[in-house]
């Protein structure tokens, strides 16, 4: 992922000051395995937009694995996601994986 990034003028006393400017696309990374793994699972849930089934769910976890290269993160599976889907089923995404699931499409 890569965003614009905006950087407040700055005085580091000897070191001098530093004016506001504006690096653009610049490359973010996880920190560390947590966060990455953390990162993916939200960008998992995130990413489902419209009415799936297990085998969409994978390829979607799929795609978001192949963002973090440097590290070794697990995709949520199906049956994780719809545990949370279950636990939180008012959230505008949760409606895309239950109505699967209740229609029998999980089989």
């Amino acid at each position: 992922m890569r965003r614009n990034v905006e950087v407040e003028a700055v005085d580091l006393g000897p070191l001098g000051r530093f004016d506001a400017t504006r690096v653009d696309d610049v490359e973010l990374i996880a920190h560390r395995l947590e966060d990455a793994q953390m990162w993916a699972v939200w960008l998992q849930w995130d990413g489902i937009d419209n009415y799936c089934i297990p085998e969409g769910l994978i390829a979607n976890g799929e795609r978001v694995l192949a963002r973090f290269p440097e590290f070794d993160v697990k995709s949520a599976s199906p049956s994780d996601l719809l545990e949370y889907a279950k636990r939180k089923p008012n959230e505008p995404t949760a409606r895309y994986i239950l109505t699967s699931s209740d229609l029998g499409l999980w089989s």
